[in-house]
């Protein structure tokens, strides 16, 4: 079960890069930032079943950033 998630986790978040990558996403998208934002929750999830402190703090950062460009109010610049 847990390398299920990891696996949906990995191919969201290359999803969400090749998008961006071709074309067919910006990065500043709600998509790409949603993508992004589950992607990296499965894998916190994988990387915490597997104690992998690491990658545990990686997938934290990750999605912390997508947390907050897809729900914190844009600062004008």
């Amino acid at each position: 079960m847990v390398t299920g998630i990891g696996s949906i986790g990995l191919f969201l978040l290359i999803l969400a890069f090749t998008l961006v990558d071709i074309g067919q996403l910006k990065p500043e998208s709600r998509l790409y930032n949603l993508l992004n934002l589950i992607g990296a929750l499965s894998l916190v999830l994988y990387s915490w079943e597997l104690k992998a402190y690491i990658f545990l703090i990686l997938e934290t950062f990750w999605a912390a950033i997508s947390f907050f460009e897809l729900f914190l109010p844009k600062r004008k610049k």
